[in-house]
């Protein structure tokens, strides 16, 4: 999912008016997930398997630490975005690589 489309995805929810602390939540587990795809598809080539129910566990772990270590800011520029996606990177190859 591209990074502009996800913002304005976010942002322009009818159905998910509320604070800048839910639509960060939603802009988060949006990137996360697309983030999540791309990184278990270069994975799956290279040979390592998981199960739909590890992903989908490893997905909402990783949103929450996101959310977590925000702290409240709410920073959805594009520095953050690149964070997001290496943290995502990292954390899948340390759980998923060295079993």
């Amino acid at each position: 999912m591209d990074v502009k489309l996800a913002i304005e995805k976010t942002l322009s929810a009818p159905d998910k008016k509320g604070t800048s602390s839910d639509s960060f939540q939603l802009f988060v587990k949006d990137i996360v997930k697309s983030e999540v795809r791309i990184v278990f598809k270069s994975l799956s080539e290279d040979g390592v398997q998981a199960g739909k129910k590890d992903i989908d566990k490893s997905r909402r772990k990783i949103a929450k630490k996101i959310i977590q270590g925000d702290k409240g800011r709410n920073r959805m520029d594009p520095a953050s975005i690149d964070k997001i996606k290496a943290y995502v990177k990292s954390y899948l190859i340390q759980k998923f690589v060295r079993r």
